[in-house]
């Protein structure tokens, strides 16, 4: 894992792969509390703040080549330094790591429109809307299947000497926190804030993110080792959350509204 480069921020844009990966719904003290070797072994995660309070709008960002944003200067990680992805629409004070061209749409048809292949897996929901499946090559709803979704990644991208962008939508992190298998969504969450049911924080709850978290972790190395073999082309790779959880902070649970544990998720970029 050492081969990893936790410097990205410091390099130039070589026409690598890009892999986006979002933990849906973990958040910054999830990261924190978790058992996570193979992220351990690449770099120390940061805490940023979330471009959205649930899932569409904070892709939605991401896919503008808005992410979370660190309030530290760290280009790449504030995009106030630097931005990571560029659409050329205006006028920017700092070059961008990758600046795409003025007609684009958004990031995933901007690259593709340089020539990469693009494919994507969602897990939750809302990646069964044309606003988040839409602009891809290739695009599988696999619901809360992690297994399931990077064997589809490494499928797509075998088949191709193009760069690629891939994106992945990981679910288990996500209410109700089950790993292993796959996984039915439910919405435990949005029925005690529908009930203003107050039942305090919940703990168990809490630690089975902190698992799923640990779950994922324990799949990334493969999937990373597997990608160094399959492509002769480096792979810039952002992971991050789309947002947090509330698990009773204020009587609040969930997420879809405002709350620090909401806004403050884990992000890292590095290049395999």
């Amino acid at each position: 894992m050492g081969k990893y480069m936790n410097y990205i921020h410091n390099m130039q844009y070589t026409f690598e792969n890009f892999l986006i990966i979002t933990l849906d719904s973990c958040r910054w003290d999830t990261y924190l509390s978790a058992h996570t070797p193979t992220l351990d072994s690449i770099l120390k995660f940061k805490k940023a703040y979330a471009q959205g309070t649930y899932t569409l709008p904070s892709h939605i960002s991401m896919y503008s080549g808005i992410f979370p944003n660190v309030n530290e200067e760290i280009p790449l990680y504030n995009r106030f330094k630097r931005d990571l992805f560029r659409i050329n629409i205006r006028p920017v004070l700092n070059d961008p790591y990758v600046m795409l061209p003025k007609e684009t749409f958004n990031i995933i048809t901007g690259l593709s429109a340089m020539g990469y292949k693009t494919y994507g897996t969602g897990a939750v929901g809302w990646f069964k809307h044309p606003l988040l499946n839409q602009y891809f090559n290739e695009f599988l709803f696999t619901g809360i299947d992690f297994a399931s979704q990077i064997d589809f990644i490494l499928n797509c991208i075998k088949s191709n000497d193009n760069p690629f962008f891939a994106f992945i939508n990981a679910g288990e992190t996500h209410e109700p926190y089950k790993f292993g298998e796959k996984v039915k969504e439910v919405n435990f969450a949005r029925n005690r804030m529908r009930s203003f049911s107050d039942i305090g924080y919940l703990k168990n709850e809490h630690e089975q993110q902190i698992a799923a978290l640990e779950y994922i972790d324990n799949k990334l190395e493969v999937f990373f080792n597997n990608i160094t073999k399959i492509s002769k082309r480096k792979t810039t790779t952002i992971i991050c959350s789309d947002h947090g959880e509330c698990f009773g902070e204020d009587g609040l649970y969930g997420h879809g509204f405002f709350h620090e544990k909401i806004m403050e998720i884990p992000l890292g970029i590095f290049r395999i």
